[in-house]
């Protein structure tokens, strides 16, 4: 858990063109499922995607010129 948490705030903090925004985070939450049962769980918010995850672009692509990678990973 505790490096969930520590990956929430850094994502939290970071404020980048290709890096998704995390808008709102509720650590101590509460589900009830339908059968009653109540989990204790983390909601969070993020910001939308509008081309997708990078990660499928990566799995998809079979060779990533240099000029691309520095794209992305400016």
């Amino acid at each position: 858990m505790e490096t969930f948490l520590n990956e929430v705030r850094i994502l939290s903090e970071a404020r980048h063109q290709n890096v998704i925004e995390i808008l709102y985070v509720k650590i101590d939450a509460e589900y009830q499922d339908q059968n009653g049962m109540t989990s204790h769980v983390v909601y969070y918010a993020m910001s939308f995607a509008d081309y997708g995850e990078l990660f499928n672009f990566l799995e998809n692509t079979p060779q990533f010129s240099e000029n691309l990678a520095r794209y992305y990973f400016q």
